[in-house]
């Protein structure tokens, strides 16, 4: 349960740092996407004009790209997020239901453990009820055997 708690929380660190690792490659990605375009529109042999609209076009095909990438990254963590929390939220509800059964069985122990008592404490007073008839009878025969020998000693 602890276990598997510091197991999610790594895996989640983990996808952590990938994320920031795909939005690091997606922005390298892009800045040397505008980059290369800009170098080769700049060194093409086009008009200004022309070359100025290349630009524009490569820039905002390059940046519809970068957000492209970030919305599949944000999508992917989301979706892992979800994963993670749908996990958790079962595993505590199984260590609920364990814990309640638990109890449950603790509850009967505890009932089964009165009712043991409560025969023990019958069985402790029927005993002592017991010992004193045995301790009446005993003094009525230690009476007949103190008068038989009297008797005897008499004759």
């Amino acid at each position: 349960m602890i276990k598997n708690y510091f197991e999610n929380k790594k895996r989640e660190i983990a996808r952590k740092e990938r994320a920031k690792k795909v939005k690091h490659i997606a922005a390298g990605t892009a800045v040397g996407s505008l980059l290369g375009a800009g170098a080769g529109l700049l060194f093409a042999p086009k008009s200004g004009k022309e070359t100025r609209e290349d630009i524009k076009n490569k820039t905002v095909e390059t940046k519809e790209e970068f957000k492209e990438k970030v919305n599949e990254t944000v999508d992917k963590t989301k979706e892992g997020y979800d994963k993670i929390k749908a996990k958790v939220t079962s595993k505590v509800e199984e260590t609920k239901e364990e814990l309640e059964e638990k109890k449950e069985e603790l509850e009967d122990k505890k009932e089964d453990i009165k009712e043991d008592a409560e025969e023990v404490k019958e069985k402790a007073k029927k005993s002592k009820a017991e010992v004193e008839e045995g301790k009446e009878e005993i003094k009525e025969v230690l009476k007949d055997t103190k008068e038989d020998i009297k008797k005897t000693v008499k004759e």
